[in-house]
């Protein structure tokens, strides 16, 4: 991935952050140390400039993430984009890829997901809300494969969307070890998901 291709990333990703500062004033704790907002997402920014794929963005992503709110294994997907065309009608949403993944075995990169019509595209990509699918009943509600992720001592799974101009390009999935999930620790990470609006559009041209 070219680094001007980056760039347009990083403009995505500011206007995110200007608009994300708003919204919350809150201070997180991370380590027994303050840590601001502003210093998050400025070293994030600083990172996905100076990635040099789509991967590497998604890795500086987790990086900074983890510390936040431990998570045992992490992925990314993105939706399918609008044709080239621009055609008149419904985005096809439900159309997935999984573009990052810290635990390929289990959950590869590539290859699309048709999910229209299931109760987690529903969720998390057309109302746009985050997903925390906790216990064995939530999992198995929502995701067909809950046993290889109960295998994987996963026993909460959050999904965060990442929405640009009301449209969602993609979503995290974050699978946790433990039954409840931080709730300061989510709205943090939340926020700096925002800033990976321009990698997931990146990731949506690479997919195709």
């Amino acid at each position: 991935m070219h680094r001007r291709q980056f760039a347009f990333a990083g403009v995505i990703s500011a206007g995110s952050l200007f608009v994300g500062s708003r919204s919350a004033d809150a201070t997180p704790t991370v380590a027994g140390s303050r840590v601001y907002r502003d210093d998050i997402a400025s070293a994030l920014l600083t990172q996905i400039r100076q990635a040099e794929s789509v991967t590497a963005g998604f890795g500086a992503w987790s990086s900074i993430v983890r510390p936040i709110l431990p998570f045992a294994h992490l992925t990314a997907l993105v939706c399918r984009a609008p044709d080239a065309a621009g055609a008149v009608g419904e985005p096809q949403i439900g159309d997935v890829q999984r573009v990052f993944s810290t635990i390929p075995t289990a959950y590869p990169v590539g290859g699309w997901k048709h999910l229209t019509g299931s109760d987690w595209a529903r969720y998390v990509l057309i109302d746009q809300r985050t997903l925390i699918a906790s216990g064995h009943e939530r999992l198995m509600h929502f995701f067909p494969d809950y046993a290889l992720l109960e295998s994987l001592g996963v026993r909460t799974l959050v999904n965060i969307p990442v929405v640009v101009c009301r449209r969602t390009v993609g979503a995290f999935a974050l699978l946790l070890e433990t039954p409840t999930v931080d709730q300061d620790a989510l709205a943090q990470v939340e926020a700096i998901a925002l800033l990976m609006s321009g990698v997931f559009t990146l990731g949506q041209g690479a997919s195709r």
